[in-house]
């Protein structure tokens, strides 16, 4: 474990993380032992275990120094004239030398508080223009993430120069840093009937898909001015209630569960007052902090094989599982409003998409060989050959690299946003997950990717009532890859420890496609649904190399 730094004794680096909320030293605990079973050494057991603490550097802090609200301010004083340095020169009093640089731009005034998007009258106006900024802040209770790695291993030596391994293998990270968004629509509460806004929109909701009478809803009725208001400023439309109002102007962002634009539309309108469901100011308000955590469990096996007879080898199988509520690097913070894969679903429930992780691979095979041909003087074929039949026969080498892999799951969404403007939320699976099967086939010229596209879509739906749905519900195309070599050694006549290798390399030498997922996956948009339009595979390439030793 590293020794913390005495109170006198700073670094550069460590000054620099001063103003960090994380710890300033970031300790390790390993222990391990490695022992040898029944008293022989050809079957040996390895156990290990160990805690890492990461440090809050790299993207988070520039991140946060370059996008943030509390250091936000913009002073933009161009410097002479675009594409016109001469003139610059001349004109712009700020050049008086070449030598001499131009003051610095001054500092915009910056008023205390800042009160972000509102008018001149102290109004907020950000929700109702759109307004999503991309700055974020740090959680004030972030600490450092940490991850606990664990491993258990047998190895044992076979007959015919092999050797077998078997390990488990498991890695659980814990607080690590991801992004939420606290601008999220509020579970309001009608005071005067006690229902609160997720219920009331989901009976909406429901009556809007299955096409029923539309019922009045307390909430709706006493939030937006009462039902004799609604009925009379609306009643030429055919409502004769608030809840109507909603059901017949906004009918598809009900339909679909977009809860938020739901809101935001009535707000817009007049219809709701600030602060009600979401936060009138912006449309976003992103947090960094310790709201992400994975676990990773794997078993992995290897056969090796030594060099003999001409072919050594490896053959590697992974079977491993990992979940995770957000599977997103941690310096991908800049541009997070919009997409849903770089934040958490749900800050108030951490767990609301812990799913398969994005890069989740079930079963994940590799090997690879190198493969002397016996052809030749001293090999078990023509071993007595003439110089000249070795030197057309002889010295050949074959080798290869392959592997295969399952699928990586990816979400199918629903085009709404029940929750927030950031979060395009996953569909809910209703049906039954067999449905989701794989069956790559073409239909009207299309690469489909789902077994039955119809099946696929009858086993989703939109949310309902502001709920999120099932992250990464389905699996995707799994991959193949087969690479080889060949390789032709020459000895020269005048010396044998000369020689001329001529090689020939070739990649995806199957020509095999290995598909990317479908580029569309979401309800709102259900005639390209499923349909794949690009391979994670390149084509077969091959190359060729000579070379003279000496």
């Amino acid at each position: 474990m590293g020794k913390p730094p005495s109170p006198g004794a700073r670094t550069p680096r460590q000054s620099a993380y001063r103003t960090s909320p994380a710890r300033r030293w970031t300790p390790s605990f390993r222990s391990g032992f490695l022992a040898s079973l029944f008293g022989e050494r050809k079957t040996s057991v390895r156990v290990g275990a160990s805690i890492l603490y990461d440090r809050i550097g790299g993207g988070a802090s520039f991140g946060l120094d370059q996008n943030t609200f509390l250091f936000d301010s913009q002073a933009n004083e161009p410097f002479g004239i675009a594409g016109a340095p001469r003139t610059s020169l001349r004109n712009d009093p700020r050049f008086t030398g070449f030598s001499t640089a131009p003051p610095p731009a001054a500092a915009p005034v910056i008023t205390r508080p800042s009160s972000p998007n509102v008018d001149s009258t102290g109004t907020p106006f950000g929700l109702a223009i759109g307004g999503f900024p991309s700055f974020f802040q740090f959680d004030r209770n972030t600490r450092n993430p940490y991850s606990i790695l664990l491993n258990f291993g047998v190895q044992r030596e076979l007959p015919g120069n092999f050797l077998l391994e078997v390990n488990y293998v498991g890695r659980l990270g814990r607080r690590l840093l991801a992004v939420g968004d606290a601008a999220t629509t509020t579970n309001f509460k009608d005071k005067a009937s006690g229902q609160f806004l997720r219920p009331a929109f989901g009976a909406l909701e429901q009556q809007v898909m299955n096409g029923q009478p539309i019922t009045a809803q307390p909430w709706f009725e006493n939030q937006m001015g009462g039902t004799a208001f609604c009925a009379g400023t609306f009643g030429l439309a055919g409502a004769t209630n608030c809840t109507q109002v909603v059901g017949i102007f906004l009918s598809q962002l009900v339909a679909k569960g977009d809860l938020s634009d739901t809101v935001q539309q009535l707000f817009s309108a007049g219809l709701l007052d600030f602060n009600v469901g979401l936060p009138p100011q912006t449309g976003a308000n992103g947090y960094i902090g310790n709201y992400a955590s994975s676990n990773y469990n794997s078993m992995q096996a290897i056969l090796r094989k030594r060099f003999s007879n001409n072919l050594q080898f490896d053959f590697n199988y992974t079977y491993s599982h990992t979940i995770d509520n957000l599977s997103q690097i941690t310096n991908s913070y800049v541009q997070y409003t919009g997409s849903n894969g770089s934040l958490v679903c749900d800050l108030e429930n951490l767990r609301t998409c812990r799913a398969s992780s994005d890069f989740d691979a079930r079963h994940t095979v590799s090997a690879n060989y190198i493969y002397d041909l016996p052809i030749g003087r001293g090999q078990r074929l023509l071993h007595d050959a003439p110089r000249l039949v070795d030197y057309v026969l002889g010295g050949w080498e074959w080798s290869g690299i392959a592997g295969w892999r399952t699928g990586y799951p990816f979400t199918i969404n629903t085009g709404a946003f029940p929750t927030a403007f950031t979060l395009d939320s996953p569909a809910a699976l209703t049906g039954s997950g067999s449905a989701l099967k794989s069956g790559i086939h073409t239909v009207n010229n299309q690469l489909q990717y789902f077994s039955s596209q119809s099946s696929a879509l009858a086993a989703m739906s939109f949310t309902v009532g502001g709920a999120i749905g099932n992250r990464n519900a389905a699996v995707g195309p799994g991959f193949f890859s087969m690479d080889m070599g060949v390789t032709k050694s020459f000895k020269m006549p005048w010396s044998e420890k000369q020689q001329l290798k001529y090689k020939w390399d070739s990649f995806n030498t199957f020509n095999h496609p290995s598909f990317n997922g479908p580029s569309s996956a979401t309800l709102s948009n259900t005639a390209q649904f499923g349909v794949i339009t690009s391979t994670a595979s390149a084509p077969r390439v091959m190359q060729y190399a000579l070379r003279y030793e000496f």
